[in-house]
C-alpha cells in the first residue's frame, strides 16, 4: 500500500468541510463566467447586433461599474451579515443575469441587445457580490 503524505491528508480534511466546497464553488461558478462572457460575447455582439469592436468595449464597460458596486457593497455588508448569505445572493443574480442573456436568443424582436447588456450588469454584479465575502473567508480559514 502507499503511504499518503501529511500535505495530502490536511488538503483532503479541509476539502470536505461544506464552507469550502460552498467558497470553491462559488468562485469557480464566477470564474467560468468571466471566461465565458470574454471569449463569447464580443463575437456574439459582433455577428449578432452588428456592432464595432468600440462598441463592445463600451458594452464591456457596463459589466465594470455594477462589480465594483457590488464588491464594495458587498465588502460593507460582510463586516456584519453572514458570508453565506451573501454568496449565495450573488450566485442567484448572476445566475438571472445569464437567464436573461440567454432569453435574447429565443425574443422574437430583432435588436435587443439592451437585454443582454442588462444581464451582462446582472452577472458582474452577482460577482462582485460574491467574491469579496469568498475571498475574506478564504483569508479567514487558515486562521
Amino acid at each position: 500500500k502507499a503511504k499518503k503524505l501529511p500535505q495530502m491528508k490536511a488538503v483532503i480534511d479541509v476539502l470536505k468541510g461544506f464552507v469550502v466546497f460552498l467558497l470553491y464553488l462559488s468562485t469557480t461558478m464566477e470564474s467560468i463566467s468571466f471566461g465565458f462572457k470574454v471569449a463569447v460575447l464580443e463575437l456574439y455582439f459582433t455577428s449578432e447586433f452588428s456592432v464595432t469592436q468600440g462598441t463592445v468595449g463600451l458594452i464591456f464597460l457596463a459589466q465594470t461599474i455594477p462589480y465594483v458596486a457590488g464588491a464594495i457593497v458587498a465588502g460593507i455588508i460582510s463586516d456584519f451579515a453572514i458570508h453565506r448569505a451573501e454568496v449565495i445572493t450573488g450566485l442567484l443574480v448572476t445566475g438571472i443575469g445569464f437567464l436573461l442573456m440567454g432569453l435574447t436568443a429565443f425574443l422574437p424582436m430583432k435588436s435587443i441587445y439592451w437585454l443582454e447588456i442588462f444581464g451582462l450588469s446582472l452577472t458582474a454584479l452577482g460577482a462582485g457580490v460574491v467574491f469579496v465575502p469568498v475571498l475574506t473567508d478564504l483569508i479567514n480559514l487558515k486562521k
